[in-house]
């Protein structure tokens, strides 16, 4: 084995065992070929934003998207050659960070641009954007894919006679509560929504189907507010960000704003990529090719509406992709046209990205994912992913939950020794701590909603962060106690 590796191999190793902490494991998706042989990995310093050098975690054709399993153990790629695509599963070498192919899988169309893993880990969907279709792929306990069990083919076209002649499915996402499956589709101008049934790996369509776009706008990547209550797309062609209401009982999407993404007096050619929201949910970015950027936003709490911050061009040349790191204090831009990854770090009172002076090569990087935290190789290891900000958020909401007479059980990554300074006093007050009921997720709901909304027999959905409280719920079948329009009991589960 060389220095270098042997270096990059402890990096490695003390990035593991302090994830959570001062240093965290990340995997770039590339485009093969030049300076690209696969999917590279690197070890990202939380403190002071710094990237080790790039090593090669395992060669593959084109693996443009990337997606890391929930457990932290299996990466999942996509692969752009050839006339069918394909999906391919790796086990994560815990020690080294190295990828082991496990088993491939067919796409079940060409050119699939993205993958993601449902909220259970059990499905990986996969948007094949030549052929405009998506499939569903599910995930064995070892890490392994079995052979696909859903699949919709899009139909239809738009205005653009250069790319939007037939459909072309771009991304998948899920809504908070696993139930929904949101497809962004280019071609038609539609995002799709889907009812998603994880346990048998099949997707059918909402009612509402889908949410139509402006003509032309070119719809390309999804993403939630972490408050569950707004989502926003990302427009490729028309260079624009969609925010919509989001209805969690139907999944519908309702339109509020859609603002640019380039300057008013920008006269050149460019397309947008990528578009996320900051943890704290207090700001959004997007990425420009061509007028290479990224285009940063305040996000209204109570509306969701987005208010231009800046555009940030240093040291950026087509951003493909880019990700927040978990800490919300930096965030890493793809340049696919420079081969290179550059860091900013994040001012938290604006949401403006300035320069910092880390940077490592990569040929073609389209696609950075960080694993989340914890040791893959342990379970127990499993790390909250709330900001110290939202668990706060959550513990007084927990408070006035119980103030209003309702009994409270916390389960879940936000556990009940975090909570108890903000609400044990409150839940042992409670005139309902007595009333035996069923758990219900409450997820980001409001508590109003449920009083107007649902009365004493209504069905509701449980959501579970893990197995053990899934077992807890046999016999249950998802329903909650509900006397005199009021909730009874609820269960705080992860928030992401």
């Amino acid at each position: 084995m060389s220095t270098g590796v042997s270096i990059m191999a402890m990096l490695w190793v003390g990035a593991l065992s302090t994830a959570g902490g001062k240093s965290l494991p990340v995997y770039f998706g590339t485009y093969s070929g030049g300076q690209s042989k696969g999917i590279y990995r690197s070890v990202f310093d939380l403190e002071t934003g710094e990237l080790s050098a790039p090593v090669l975690a395992a060669e593959a054709k084109n693996p443009s998207f990337l997606e890391i399993h929930p457990n932290g153990k299996f990466l999942y790629a996509v692969s752009e050659a050839g006339p069918a695509g394909t999906v391919s599963a790796y086990a994560i070498d815990a020690q080294t960070g190295s990828l082991k192919l496990l088993n491939q899988q067919p796409s079940g169309g060409s050119g699939p641009c993205h993958v993601n893993i449902d909220h259970t880990g059990k499905n990986a969907l996969v948007a094949n954007y030549g052929s405009g279709s998506v499939s569903v792929i599910p995930i064995e306990p070892d890490g392994r894919l079995a052979k696909p069990t859903g699949f919709v083919q899009h139909e239809g076209s738009s205005i653009n006679p250069g790319r939007q002649k037939e459909p072309h499915a771009h991304s998948v996402n899920f809504s908070p509560d696993n139930r929904f499956a949101f497809v962004a589709d280019l071609g038609i101008d539609k995002i799709m929504i889907y009812r998603l049934d994880a346990e048998k790996g099949t997707i059918v369509p909402n009612d509402p189907p889908f949410v139509k776009l402006k003509p032309g706008s070119g719809p390309r990547h999804f993403a939630f507010h972490p408050n569950g209550k707004f989502a926003y797309v990302i427009n490729e062609l028309a260079c624009t960000v969609t925010a919509f209401a989001y209805e969690p009982a139907s999944g519908a999407l309702s339109e509020i704003q859609t603002i640019a993404t380039l300057p008013q007096d920008f006269k050149g050619s460019s397309t947008c990529a990528e578009v996320r929201v900051h943890p704290n949910g207090k700001f959004l970015y997007g990425s420009n090719r061509g007028h290479d950027s990224i285009a940063v936003y305040r996000v209204d709490p109570a509306k969701g509406t987005l208010t231009l911050v800046e555009f940030e061009t240093a040291d950026i040349k087509t951003p493909r992709n880019f990700n927040i790191d978990p800490t919300g204090k930096f965030c890493l831009v793809a340049n696919q046209g420079s081969d290179s990854v550059v860091v900013f770090r994040i001012d938290q009172a604006t949401g403006a990205l300035d320069p910092t002076s880390h940077k490592i090569t990569v040929g073609k990087p389209v696609c950075i994912r960080f694993l989340p935290s914890g040791r893959p190789d342990d379970p127990t290891a499993r790390q909250d992913s709330l900001s110290s900000e939202r668990r706060n958020e959550i513990c007084r909401l927990i408070s006035e939950w119980c103030k209003m007479g309702f009994s409270v059980e916390i389960r879940g990554p936000l556990t009940i020794a975090e909570v108890e300074k903000a609400s044990l006093e409150e839940i042992s007050r409670s005139p309902h701590k007595d009333i035996p009921y069923a758990p219900f997720g409450l997820m980001n709901y409001e508590w109003n909603q449920f009083k107007s909304k649902y009365k004493e027999g209504d069905e509701l959905y449980y959501f579970a962060s893990d197995q053990k409280s899934w077992s807890a719920m046999e016999g249950c079948k998802g329903y909650a106690t509900i006397r005199k329009n009021q909730l009874i009991g609820v269960i705080i589960t992860e928030v992401s």
